[in-house]
């Protein structure tokens, strides 16, 4: 919707509209969605009309509002992402900026808001989807539910995602979408499952994500789950080539953000990697992914030399509600690198809560395909630092 100029000079009308209409195109680029266009709110600017009455008139369930205030060099710009069939607001957020440069600043604020409510919307549908009969859903309400179980980082869970995909391919066999999601769930499988499994997840990961390319060259889920798979086979630059097509069709997908960063990362570009992962944080500080990207921009100062802001990123990650095992074994290796084991009794407590049979031969099983043998070694070290054990007494 058109938001509110709460500015006391109507000149800033079209500093206002232009975050919308930004917004608008940037959320368009997200193939699963059908974003109203702008002629047809821009109808509703000045009007005061009720979110269920517009709802219903132009045939959404979510919409967006907000605000822009202006006071002497600064704006404030509110936003809020509403279920509009019972009112509730999904997702809000306020964006306090200098107005140094103002197109600037309008590209940065609409990047923000897209990037932020695109995975609001997986999350809400997601849970009005958990609140259905299995076998009332049809195909987008299973792609859905798989999503909503991806997203635990759970070797369960991901079964559970892997199932909810293959049923919403077979009620609908072109859903590209499902294919690219499958093809993601076997990537995380392949850090979450059974090591033995890792060569054949890698497999199905890409004859998924090709599959959801066939059927939709456009598709940015298919793209990015094929950079992961192609990163996991240490092929870097086809793992790059997809990232960068991934952030070509969808420049608000902070998660391929990260992966191009982390892909960075294995190939010594440390800038690099920095650059797009810290990107993908400020496009999205809420994401489902906000610890990997912590973790890993973690070891990118570790290579650096930076050892504060190594440590900084790293408990960032660990202070993340659905923050897995890797976060807290990432940390427990920093601390112990940095001669600090008097703070990682916490943190190694945590880390056996969530994989009791931690171990440094787990770890280094584990760590197996990544790049890089100092990395490895290094990381070893700084747990046996801090006291894990070398191999699990379960």
């Amino acid at each position: 919707m058109p938001f509110d100029n709460l500015s006391s000079d109507p000149d800033q009308d079209y500093f206002v509209d232009g975050i919308v209409e930004d917004v608008i195109t940037n959320l368009a680029r997200n193939r699963w969605l059908t974003v109203i266009a702008r002629n047809s709110t821009f109808a509703y600017k000045g009007k005061a009309t009720g979110v269920r009455q517009i709802a219903r008139e132009i045939g959404v369930r979510y919409i967006v509002e907000g605000s822009v205030r202006k006071f002497g060099n600064r704006v404030r710009i509110t936003a809020q992402l509403i279920h509009a069939p019972d009112g509730d607001h999904v997702w809000a957020e306020r964006y306090d900026r200098d107005l140094e440069d103002i197109f600037q600043l309008q590209d940065e604020i609409a990047n923000q808001i897209a990037a932020t409510i695109e995975p609001q919307l997986v999350v809400a549908e997601s849970l009005r989807a958990r609140g259905a009969e299995p076998e009332d859903l049809d195909a987008w309400d299973l792609y859905l539910r798989g999503t909503w179980h991806l997203y635990t980082f759970t070797e369960a869970g991901l079964k559970e995602a892997k199932g909810y995909f293959e049923r919403a391919i077979e009620r609908d066999a072109d859903l590209a979408a499902a294919y690219g999601r499958l093809a993601y769930v076997h990537v995380q499988r392949y850090w979450y499952g059974p090591l033995a499994n890792r060569d054949s997840e890698i497999d199905r990961a890409f004859e998924a994500a090709r599959r959801a390319i066939t059927l939709d060259e456009r598709d940015a889920l298919g793209h990015f789950a094929l950079g992961r798979a192609y990163a996991l086979r240490h092929e870097f630059e086809n793992a790059a080539s997809e990232l960068r097509r991934t952030i070509d069709l969808n420049p608000n997908f902070a998660q391929a953000h990260f992966a191009l960063g982390q892909n960075h990362y294995y190939c010594d570009r440390l800038e690099a990697a920095l650059d797009q992962i810290n990107t993908a944080i400020t496009l999205s500080p809420h994401d489902q992914h906000i610890w990997t990207f912590y973790l890993v921009r973690a070891f990118a100062f570790c290579k650096l030399g930076d050892l504060e802001a190594t440590e900084r990123s790293a408990w960032a990650g660990v202070r993340q509600a659905n923050a897995t095992y890797w976060a807290f074994a990432g940390l427990a290796s920093i601390l112990g690198q940095a001669g600090k084991k008097d703070d990682a009794g916490a943190v190694i407590g945590e880390l056996f809560t969530l994989k009791p049979e931690y171990s440094c031969a787990y770890a280094e099983a584990d760590l197996g395909n990544l790049p890089g043998e100092k990395f490895t070694a290094n990381f070893i070290r700084g747990l046996r630092e801090v006291g894990v054990p070398e191999s699990s007494a379960l």
